[in-house]
């Protein structure tokens, strides 16, 4: 085997692997997404609805990156379809501390996920838009814990 056909293969694999990362990525998102959904439903409280609706939209505007990206690498030959997970979100009470604690729950699942992929070898444009996303994730997962302490 020659060293280019190597090469193809090596960059290949490497871009599988990066693609079934965003994927997870994008699937995680989704389910936290709905876990918003479904807390901005439970809540009576105004202000945290409201908060629960920013954060659906934040969330989404990630979703739409990671999906371009993941469509990019793919050289647009395969598109991938991301089916709509619930999140498992019940809460013995709809009382917002226990709401914030299932979305604290779900926020530290995404977290732990994005610090995984970012420890792992990636293109320096992806690291960059997967760092940001993580940043903002890790302030909003601040917020929400000075919002639980409020409550």
């Amino acid at each position: 085997m020659s060293y280019e056909t190597n090469m193809i293969k090596i960059m290949r694999l490497i871009n599988n692997r990066i693609l079934e990362n965003l994927s997870s990525l994008i699937n995680i998102n989704l389910e936290v997404k709905s876990g918003y959904k479904n807390a901005a439903e439970m809540v009576s409280d105004k202000n945290l609805k409201e908060i629960f609706v920013i954060y659906i939209q934040k969330i989404a505007e990630d979703i739409n990156e990671l999906k371009k990206l993941e469509k990019d690498l793919s050289n647009n030959k395969k598109m991938i379809n991301h089916k709509q997970k619930e999140f498992p979100f019940q809460v013995f009470s709809a009382d917002e501390i226990s709401v914030l604690r299932k979305c604290a729950n779900m926020e530290e699942k995404l977290i732990k996920e994005y610090e995984t992929i970012l420890n792992g070898e990636l293109p320096g444009n992806i690291k960059e838009i997967l760092s940001k996303q993580y940043n903002r994730l890790r302030e909003v997962r601040i917020h929400m814990r000075s919002l639980e302490d409020q409550y």
